[in-house]
């Protein structure tokens, strides 16, 4: 063997112990842009650590309490960004402000947070606590009952990150169009904290992720800084049937909630004006049967 056989084997026995690359590039790009408009943005790695999701040894949590400006943090604690390794890049599985966090490594991962009270129909200083177990198979954090045993959700559903309304089927896309169009007409854009397609815990049983559309929480942005109410047009829960997707329920009501305490987990419909949250609520159930989700 030639010195240079021995150099060459020698440098590639040094690659594999180095430690993985430094920063990737989808979170320094996240960084730069949150940061933007910053006086003095902070660097990037002062934000960000490795963590472990997937077990690569390359998954980040991007921490915005650390940086210099107030701008992310509120009532809802500080946020936090979360990126795991995926096909030779990095995907943002969490984007949300959180009061509480602890993420334990393990397979799966667990992820335990608290958040604002809102997110479970209480004031915004009430405790609010969440779990979420990572399903490798789905890619994404998964709601599970929380570390009290609480699987009582109430809509609209936190959102570990937003759900890509591109990749929203087709017929969900029709019934936020439906809904959109009253706005539309009178050249406004629909808002509000659940404006778009809502991913919702399987509830037909067969292991894929549902759709829900509709809540309170809707409003109509008017030309000028107007606003307007949307026509009240309640709930509507889409499923999935192999290579569709088929309208489960439609319901009058605004208010709703998907207890994960079983599986699959049960749709509630709930005249919000009437409840808060936890077993007080008055709540109208629904669980699958017979191929539609039926009142229990």
């Amino acid at each position: 063997m030639t010195r240079f056989s021995v150099a060459i084997l020698g440098l590639l026995a040094l690659a594999a112990c180095a430690p993985k690359s430094a920063l990737p590039r989808e979170v320094r790009e996240d960084i730069a842009k949150a940061t933007k408009g910053v006086r003095e943005p902070p660097r990037a790695e002062t934000l960000a650590q490795r963590v472990d999701v997937t077990g690569s040894g390359d998954d980040w949590l991007v921490d915005y309490e650390r940086a210099p400006a107030a701008g992310w943090c509120g009532t809802g604690g500080c946020t936090r960004a979360l990126y795991v390794a995926e096909g030779g890049r990095h995907v943002k599985v969490f984007d949300e402000q959180v009061r509480e966090w602890r993420l334990t490594a393990g397979r799966p991962a667990t992820l335990d947070i608290e958040i604002h009270g809102s997110n479970c129909d209480l004031t915004g200083v009430e405790e609010c606590r969440r779990r979420f177990v990572w399903d490798a198979a789905a890619g994404r954090f998964s709601e599970r009952p929380n570390e009290k045993g609480d699987g009582y959700l109430a809509g609209p559903l936190f959102q570990p990150v937003a759900p890509s309304q591109a990749r929203v089927p087709p017929e969900v896309s029709a019934e936020l169009q439906r809904r959109q169009a009253p706005c539309a007409a009178l050249g406004g854009t629909v808002g509000g904290r659940d404006s778009e397609a809502i991913s919702s815990p399987d509830l037909n049983g067969d292991g894929v992720r549902d759709w829900i559309v509709g809540s309170r929480y809707v409003y109509c942005e008017l030309p000028g800084d107007g606003q307007d109410t949307t026509p009240p047009m309640g709930l509507a829960v889409f499923v999935s049937g192999g290579d569709h997707w088929r309208l489960a329920l439609r319901a009058p009501e605004d208010g709703y909630t998907v207890d994960v305490g079983v599986t699959p987990a049960r749709f509630g419909v709930r005249t919000v004006e009437d409840c808060s949250n936890g077993s007080m609520c008055p709540t109208r159930w629904y669980g699958w049967d017979g191929g539609k989700l039926a009142a229990r």
